[in-house]
């Protein structure tokens, strides 16, 4: 289940998005821009919609956040009705993954909602796979120990650095003696 986050005012948007995109996919409306940042940093929604109409009372402060949330790095989808086309453009060229009109083509809807997804999907896979491998080569930075207190003419111990792929040889030269490949 693909779970969007609506950033609107208009309660009737998200039960006919609700209705039309069908049990795939769950609209958690959300009118506060906070309330987008806190949903999308605690992954609790995978895509991000942004709703836009020229009929609302407070327009500019809706584009001024939609450009704040757009620069926050949450590339969200922008759903526009025609008069707001060349807004919906920048806002793409600014990082918006897409923007769509409205009223929306169902087909289309669920196109750009999916291409959205896969594409959040692939960023927190990476993201994921960055961090393993940051945890991944931490042990291989060595460190000798501290010399102080040891006993004057005592032999140091050497320790010389092993990368992340010589463990396994270093532990089978120390346990079994050398194998040959």
């Amino acid at each position: 289940m693909v779970r969007i986050a609506l950033f609107s005012q208009d309660s009737k948007l998200q039960q006919l998005l609700s209705s039309v995109l069908g049990k795939e996919y769950q609209i958690i409306l959300e009118p506060d821009e906070e309330g987008i940042h806190r949903l999308f940093s605690s992954r609790d929604c995978d895509v991000v919609v942004l709703d836009l109409d020229t009929n609302h009372n407070q327009l500019n402060q809706r584009i001024a956040c939609a450009e704040r949330i757009v620069a926050s790095n949450i590339s969200p989808v922008v759903l526009v009705d025609d008069g707001l086309r060349s807004i919906a453009l920048d806002l793409v060229r600014r990082g918006a993954h897409s923007y769509c009109r409205k009223p929306p083509s169902v087909v289309e809807l669920k196109a750009v909602l999916s291409r959205a997804y896969e594409s959040r999907s692939l960023k927190l896979r990476v993201e994921t796979m960055q961090h393993n491998l940051e945890t991944a080569t931490k042990c291989d930075r060595i460190q000798p120990p501290d010399t102080e207190g040891v006993r004057p003419g005592a032999p140091r111990r050497q320790y010389q650095h092993l990368g992340p792929c010589d463990w396994r040889k270093w532990y089978r030269q120390r346990t079994d003696g050398p194998r040959y490949p």
